[in-house]
């Protein structure tokens, strides 16, 4: 059976912790995210980029009810609680940037998803997808198709209310 262990964290002293918390209040100790992170960095020879939903501040996510922050999900959809139906559903929580810069250091970049799409060129395969689809939309084929869903999808992949909301953090260290 499983079971949640709680953990007092005043001793941690390289992240954010609250100064004042409600009863019951929770934090993620995201002690095996910060070690991957690490390892990884410690051993590249390139770039590391990693994206996901975070907060800056751990603190960020004391104000917040801990089942806004611990999601599960099934099937693409919200799944139950994180105990129940082990290995049925994905856990998944925010990550706390400032714990895993505490110990793997500031990232060379941090920036929203949209953000980072834009740097790489969504907005011209966007342009692109509109230029196809006008030409061939009379009489579409698969690649008119896959150009019209292009421009939709940028359009979720961008909104950083929904599936654009994520953080891209890299970091890029060559070895001589």
């Amino acid at each position: 059976s499983l079971s949640e262990v709680l953990h007092s964290l005043l001793d941690r002293t390289n992240f954010d912790l609250p100064t004042k918390a409600t009863l019951g209040a929770r934090i993620p100790w995201q002690q095996s995210a910060v070690e991957w992170v690490k390892d990884v960095i410690d051993r590249l020879n390139g770039r590391l980029v990693v994206i996901d939903y975070s907060v800056a501040l751990t603190s960020e996510l004391s104000q917040r009810p801990w089942r806004d922050w611990l999601r599960t999900y099934a099937g693409h959809e919200k799944g139950a609680h994180y105990l129940r139906n082990v290995g049925l559903q994905d856990i998944t929580n925010d990550v706390c940037l400032d714990q895993i810069i505490a110990t793997c250091g500031q990232p060379d970049s941090v920036r929203s998803q949209s953000q980072f799409l834009q740097l790489w060129g969504i907005d011209e395969l966007v342009e692109e997808g509109k230029r196809i689809w006008n030409e061939e939309s009379a009489r579409p084929g698969l690649l008119a198709m896959k150009m019209r869903s292009r421009i939709s999808e940028a359009e979720a992949l961008l909104e950083t209310s929904g599936v654009g909301g994520f953080t891209v953090m890299e970091w890029a260290k060559l070895q001589p």
